[in-house]
């Protein structure tokens, strides 16, 4: 089924394709379904994103540094949020 695409948005609304009112319960229905199988039901949009980003160069061992540039090639932003879930360990001194 072909949604028509109009330019109100959603604000207010919740999701065009899913039920859930909230952010949160959007992203559980997102962790839950595909979007290949909504793919008809999308509609174009514009979007500008301004991003910040640093390098930093840490020594860790090859086997964890080949994990992590996999993991952060396939999952981008997915592994930004894990990592920043940790919590940081008191620093020795």
């Amino acid at each position: 089924m072909k949604r028509s695409c109009d330019k109100k948005g959603v604000a207010g609304r919740g999701s065009r394709l899913s039920p859930a009112r909230t952010y949160a319960k959007i992203g559980v229905f997102w962790g839950e379904h595909d979007l290949p199988d909504y793919w008809d039901s999308t509609c174009p949009v514009q979007a500008q994103v301004r991003m910040k980003s640093e390098e930093s160069l840490y020594a860790v061992v090859k086997g964890l540094s080949d994990t992590i540039r996999r993991e952060a090639k396939e999952c981008g932003v997915w592994l930004q949020e894990k990592v920043q879930k940790l919590k940081p360990r008191p620093q020795h001194g």
